[in-house]
């Protein structure tokens, strides 16, 4: 691993020994080969790359060369040798005529036995000992041995120079190396040498069991932040439009090319597209999130736990005139495990529930609360109403009804009622002229119908309450209605306001 920071900036980086040759070096960056002249340069032990190759933050720099002479290792030795590295010898009485075989054809002066090593019947004859010099040319009968007296036959003998496209590779066509030249071996063991044209519509060779065979099946023009993908003919490709990243702020789009930021998940095909998102619990999940939001320093700031809770310290909504910035489906049965502070809706009840010191409480609603209307008339006049929907109350409901009346002029009294569905639930006969009247009463519900209790006062002066039990049934839903009249000529009568509470039933755990 060459040594230099990665940090998208430092271009200089330095190996631990000089590559020798030096075209053996190969540098990869993150595993892609680079090029030397292209990418790259080499002196001596320095590498440095090009502006547009410069090494990014987190790239890995691995490289692989040969040296000049390896190491010569150190230590005594033993067994057949003797003495100690790096010079060792060849202990005595190891080698004897058992050793050599009689073909071995080495000449006796140069290991100083006492003993033959081969028979003369096998020497080479005169025209062979002559080739021992070096030989050039094919081999033959009379030019049978090589040896290191031919340059090219040494350890750092140089290449002879050839096209790549040359007949040396038995391909009739010759060419020089370009970019994107491929070698393909085939199966019959011939070797074949094709180009690789470059551009948006590059191709890939196959084999059909003797001949190479172009496909277009690789691409590699692809268009700045495209991300690549294998398509369902298992070829390189890209779609820019629907799948890019962006490097210089480092964000990513999926479905479309706009990335406003870090990730946008946005399917933008024209027609029926549809964006999701999905997130599946592994079977190993466990407690831990599904989801972790934390703020620069790393401390957490809200989680979608496991099953599916949202943990966060607020939670702030905005209703508009369309929908309602919370809505609950609710539960027809309230939680079996209940904690302080949990509320939630109960569908059957149709009530919103709590939960506090052990205990579960209903949350009282508002019906009905307005402002009415006024009247002159002596005949019975509706001046305000409250319609209650089907399946709203329920047996060990109780409502309380509350009106508040405006008397004007002195001519004479004034009748207020209010009704239940169809029935009558107070009246009030006044026997003075007062300005202002109300009445109060409370509804108590059960499965036969309802028990109504009333009162009612006139400005300094209360009038005796009543009850009374009314079998009108209510799961349908009713109106309860306020009316009043004037009894003489000339006054006024005002419903000033009504209101109608409800406190849903709740069994006493």
């Amino acid at each position: 691993m060459p040594a230099g920071a990665a940090n998208g900036s430092n271009r200089v980086f330095t190996l631990a020994q000089a590559p020798s040759p030096a075209t053996s070096l190969e540098l990869y960056r993150n595993g892609v080969l680079q090029r030397s002249g292209i990418d790259y340069t080499l002196s001596g032990l320095t590498i440095s790359f090009g502006v547009q190759s410069t090494p990014q933050t987190g790239d890995l720099l691995t490289a692989s060369y040969r040296l000049a002479s390896e190491i010569a290792p150190l230590g005594v030795l033993g067994g057949a040798l003797t003495g100690s590295f790096p010079e060792p010898q060849i202990a005595e009485g190891v080698i004897s005529n058992f050793n050599i075989a009689s073909a071995a054809g080495i000449a006796e002066s140069k290991l100083a036995l006492n003993y033959a090593t081969h028979s003369n019947a096998n020497d080479p004859a005169a025209g062979e000992k002559a080739a021992l010099s070096g030989t050039a040319g094919a081999p033959s009968a009379s030019n049978k041995y090589v040896t290191d007296a031919d340059a090219r036959m040494t350890n750092s003998r140089t290449p002879i120079t050839h096209n790549l496209l040359s007949n040396e590779h038995g391909d009739t066509t010759a060419g020089n190396v370009q970019r994107g030249d491929l070698i393909v071996g085939m199966n019959h063991g011939v070797i074949k040498w094709s180009r690789l044209p470059l551009g948006p519509a590059n191709r890939c060779l196959t084999s059909n069991g003797t001949d190479a065979i172009w496909n277009t099946c690789l691409f590699t023009g692809f268009h700045t932040g495209a991300i690549p993908f294998t398509d369902n003919h298992g070829s390189l490709a890209e779609s820019p439009l629907h799948f890019s990243w962006d490097n210089s702020n480092r964000r990513l789009a999926v479905g479309s090319n706009w990335n406003p930021s870090t990730l946008t998940v946005y399917d933008s095909a024209p027609g029926a597209s549809v964006t999701t998102l999905t997130v599946r619990v592994a079977q190993g999940q466990g407690n831990n999130p599904l989801q972790t939001w934390l703020d620069p320093t790393g401390a957490e700031k809200a989680r979608v736990e496991a099953n599916g809770a949202f943990v966060t310290p607020s939670i702030e909504t905005v209703s508009t005139t369309a929908r309602a910035a919370r809505r609950e489906a609710g539960t027809a049965v309230d939680p079996s495990a209940k904690l302080d502070g949990d509320a939630w809706y109960n569908s059957a009840a149709k009530s919103h529930k709590t939960f506090e010191a052990g205990q579960t409480h209903t949350t009282p609603q508002v019906l009905c609360a307005s402002g009415g209307g006024a009247t002159e008339s002596r005949s019975l006049v509706q001046l305000g109403s409250c319609t209650i929907p089907a399946g709203l109350l329920q047996p060990g409901d109780r409502l309380a009804v509350k009106t508040t009346w405006s008397h004007g002029g002195s001519n004479g009294d004034f009748h207020t009622r209010w009704r239940w569905g169809s029935g009558v639930a107070a009246a009030y006969n006044s026997s003075l002229s007062a300005p202002l009247a109300e009445t109060d009463g409370t509804i108590a519900l059960h499965t036969g119908g309802a028990v109504v209790s009333s009162s009612n006062a006139i400005t300094g002066t209360v009038v005796s309450p009543k009850l009374e039990g009314l079998a009108i049934l209510y799961s349908g839903g009713l109106t309860i209605g306020f009316e009043g009249n004037l009894l003489n000529a000339g006054d006024s009568l005002a419903l000033l306001q009504f209101t109608v509470i409800r406190y849903p039933a709740q069994a006493n755990p």
